[in-house]
């Protein structure tokens, strides 16, 4: 004979096998919720932290360019425009006349001028590959090249009027930042 006891869940017995599995499972997907929402978290703090590196690695790449650019002079050593070396003109003692901003599509080449007047033998940003290299003559003529910045995908620039625009882009965990900056010269 079965009494109404046996049948009857005391409070003493637990949890049936059921009612733990069903717990189970609903403590799993509150979990798997979780971790998906905070990884999503990771990854986008992650995301911004990198476009924000790549914006300000661009734009440090530029303010570097055009602080060098602005202390140079569109005419260069050449004053009086002729094309020629002229008595005076040589002021950095290289017995060549050095004229400012040679710009082709992916290099620029310039004199940056001193505050004493004499201009320092050529400097050169050129796009090689993947980075941005800097060229630095010395008076003997050698040069020494020291890389800028790399993960470089674009960089370009354009003479306008007077000015040079300078356009870079740079890719990073596969986001690209475009940036460019136009500069006049001293002269």
């Amino acid at each position: 004979m079965v009494t109404s006891h046996d049948t009857e869940r005391t409070s003493g017995r637990g949890f049936t096998l059921i009612e733990l599995t069903i717990g189970c499972v609903l403590l799993v997907s509150i979990a798997a919720t979780l971790r998906s929402t905070l990884l999503t978290a990771v990854e986008s703090t992650a995301a911004a932290r990198s476009d924000m590196g790549n914006t300000e690695t661009v734009r440090a790449i530029l303010t570097r360019i055009a602080y060098e650019l602005r202390s140079s002079s569109r005419r260069g050593e050449d004053r009086n425009e002729n094309g020629e070396l002229d008595e005076g003109e040589d002021l950095n003692g290289n017995e060549r006349l050095d004229s400012d901003w040679l710009a082709t599509d992916t290099s620029i080449r310039f004199n940056r001028m001193l505050t004493d007047g004499t201009f320092t033998p050529p400097l050169t940003y050129r796009w090689t590959g993947d980075r941005i290299v800097s060229e630095h003559m010395l008076t003997s003529g050698r040069v020494i090249r020291t890389p800028v910045a790399s993960g470089i995908t674009g960089f370009n620039i354009a003479q306008i009027d007077d000015s040079i625009r300078i356009r870079i882009t740079r890719k990073s965990l596969g986001r690209s930042e475009t940036q460019s900056m136009v500069i006049a010269p001293r002269n």
